[in-house]
This record gives structure tokens, sequence and C-alpha cells, in this order.
């Protein structure tokens, strides 16, 4: 996946710009390896696994899963939080399971109706 994303062409204004019309010294305008990760998490995959269930073929669901259990688990403020309470996601279909956890539990306060928001309560 890393190679789709290697020498990206682009605009020579953006190699000097960051923001239009505010000049800057040269910047490196490749993604780097977190930024690929990401890209793949929340667009390939997500679409990739709704195409799948959209047109009824399985093998791209079960693509998609793969690829997700195959990259690192996202960092970001709300999987640091699980991790200091004990709660580590190993690859980034259990960080998607806990943002979406935490969606749909924590930020609604619906700790009493998940499994670990009862076990962070019992502590």
């Amino acid at each position: 996946m890393y190679l789709l994303f290697e020498n990206l062409s682009v605009n020579d204004y953006w190699l000097t710009h960051f923001h239009f019309n505010k000049s800057t010294k040269h910047v490196n305008i490749q993604p780097g390896r977190k930024s690929v990760q990401n890209i793949f998490i929340n667009t390939i995959c997500v679409f990739l696994f709704a195409y799948g269930k959209y047109t009824d073929q399985p093998q791209f669901v079960d693509r998609a899963l793969d690829f997700l259990e195959e990259i690192p688990a996202e960092n970001n403020i709300i999987i640091a939080k699980y991790l200091e309470s004990g709660v580590k996601a190993h690859n980034a279909f259990l960080s998607q399971a806990l943002l979406q956890l935490n969606k749909y539990y924590c930020t609604q306060k619906k700790c009493l109706n998940c499994g670990i928001g009862i076990k962070i309560l019992k502590k």
C-alpha cells in the first residue's frame, strides 16, 4: 500500500507553499507512513467494505477487514485514553472498534451498557 503513495507528483507551487499566497522554505510533500496508514484506514478500507456490502461480494468485505488487521492501530487522543485505562488496540481493526464504541457509548454516557465501560468502572 505504501508504494501507491511514493513519489507522488505535485505542482511545483506546493513545494514552497503550505498556504495560498504565503511562501515558505522548500517542504517535503510526500505523505509519511502514518499518513498513508490513516488514508488507508479511513478511505480505502471503508470504500472496499461498503462496495462489498453494496454488491453482496463478501470477499471485498473480508479483504477490508484483513487490511485493518494488518495495519498498526491509530495513535490519537481517544486511543491513548483507552491505553491509559488498560485497553490496548493491537491493530487498526481494534482501534476502529474502540473509536466506534467511544462514539456510541462513551460520548453518550452509556458506560453501563458497554463491556469495556463496566470493566473500567469496576477498577
